[in-house]
């Protein structure tokens, strides 16, 4: 994932995905409010996805699960949006 931190409108995951099918990208604050759930639909292998914070978005540390078909997570971390 980067850039992190960012003060950019958009964060890039780049992973490996093992099937074809859809995976998820959930965000979410530090209240356990989810800010953004996107579903990545791709080929097996190599994927860039982009997801665009929201311009309103107040500044902070927001956190992030990559979630697969079979609902595991593949990887989790946060990233720092400072504007």
């Amino acid at each position: 994932m980067y850039p992190n931190p960012t003060n950019t409108e958009g964060v890039n995951f780049e992973f490996n995905k093992t099937s074809a099918a859809d995976w998820h990208v959930m965000i979410y604050n530090n209240l356990g409010q989810i800010i953004s759930l996107n579903r990545i639909s791709a080929s097996v292998g190599n994927t860039n996805h982009c997801i665009n914070f929201d311009k309103n978005l107040p500044n902070g540390t927001y956190f992030y699960n990559l979630i697969d078909e079979n609902s595991l997570i593949r990887n989790a971390g946060k990233v720092a949006l400072s504007r």
